[in-house]
């Protein structure tokens, strides 16, 4: 199971032409004669934006390579494209940032917003910030930027923040970081006491520290691989698994380790040391997380990964369909909507139990 869940993910979300691109964007000297023989065969218009990106990066560390004139321009245009769209949200984190710290509320950014603060040079493909404060402030933050007027969806670990009539991504506010483990709370003081204050987009907040934001980039691709989502990040994190490591004076696994042990997530660690290896050997320590996790435990989070990516996700995109509103509009749907929505609802409750999802993943071909 453990392989074979490997193998058929990294086909999916890392196809031979990704992965070409990749390992020529983290050369350190990517030589002429491999970039023309990839281009020879790549299509921008076919890859997207958001894959393509990666490519420019590669460029802008490497003025000395030579790009087509149909390909090089329009990964220029994709830099200056993604750097506008990064312009949006950090005039929003300025403004709530600076409210929030007026209010005497500290906060740590990380995920995406923290990289690009990072790399100031490379824009990133980010749908908000995410910043996390401390959970005693959590309620106080919310009444604030209701009464700036943003529109919050609030979950059990964060307020996600809209305008009204929009969808468009702002900010998201956490009081944790969600693992589904039940155990995130307690390395909140530790995120804290680790970080150093620097100016983020104009705002004096917290940076944590490269290896709490690898710990948390590598949980968070577990999670997406599991969830199906976010599909195209996994190249973005192997590009900033790869610079946060280098970057570092003296990159601690130890704290990896710790924060995994403490949140109980070792196993997923093990599991994303293992994808990213696959593709960069020896990249990170994948020994530090197998001497702490058994491979039944990582035969398991692979049946459960199974579970949620090829035996859920069908059943979620159904039961989305069948909605309230769409079922009001259609009586016709009444007999579906019975027999999808509660089975999905009942499922759910199943999403992280191995034995369950080796139970219905026994005569499934996923």
């Amino acid at each position: 199971m453990i392989e074979s869940i490997f193998d058929k993910v990294k086909q999916e979300l890392l196809p031979p032409d990704d992965e070409r691109m990749l390992k020529i964007a983290l050369s350190a000297n990517p030589s002429q004669e491999e970039l023309d023989d990839f281009l020879s065969g790549w299509d921008i218009e076919k890859a997207g934006s958001h894959r393509a990106l990666m490519l420019s990066y590669c460029m802008k560390a490497h003025p000395e390579l030579k790009f087509p004139g149909y390909t090089g321009p329009r990964l220029n245009g994709l830099l200056r494209y993604y750097q506008f769209q990064n312009l949006r949200l950090m005039s929003e984190f300025h403004k709530i940032g600076s409210a929030l710290l007026a209010e005497g509320i500290d906060f740590l950014t990380f995920k995406g917003g923290a990289l690009r603060h990072l790399r100031p040079e490379l824009p990133r493909i980010m749908g908000d910030i995410d910043i996390l404060v401390q959970e005693d402030r959590f309620a106080d933050a919310i009444r604030m930027v209701r009464r700036m007027g943003y529109v919050c969806n609030v979950d059990r670990h964060s307020v996600d923040l809209h305008y009204k009539g929009s969808e468009q991504g702002i900010l998201d506010i956490h009081r944790y970081y969600y693992m589904n483990t039940g155990k995130e709370r307690t390395i909140n003081n530790s995120l804290f006491y680790r970080s150093e204050r620097r100016e983020i987009f104009g705002v004096k907040c917290l940076l944590p520290s490269n290896e709490d934001l690898l710990f948390i980039s590598l949980v968070n691709m577990v999670r997406n691989i599991a969830d199906y989502n976010s599909s195209e990040g996994i190249p973005y994190t192997l590009f900033d698994t790869q610079y946060l490591i280098q970057s570092a004076d003296s990159f601690n696994w130890q704290i990896v380790y710790e924060n995994g042990l403490a949140t109980g997530t070792l196993t997923h660690l093990r599991f994303a040391a293992h994808f990213i290896n696959n593709i960069f050997p020896d990249l990170i320590p994948e020994q530090l997380f197998s001497t702490f996790s058994t491979d039944k435990e990582l035969d398991n989070l692979c049946y459960v990964i199974a579970f949620n990516r090829y035996y859920m996700h069908p059943r979620q995109i159904r039961s989305h369909e069948l909605s309230v509103e769409a079922v009001m509009k259609d009586k016709k749907l009444i007999k579906d909507f019975l027999k999808v929505r509660p089975l999905y609802t009942f499922l759910k409750l199943f999403r992280t139990n191995p034995t369950a999802a080796r139970l219905l993943l026994r005569n499934y071909d996923y």
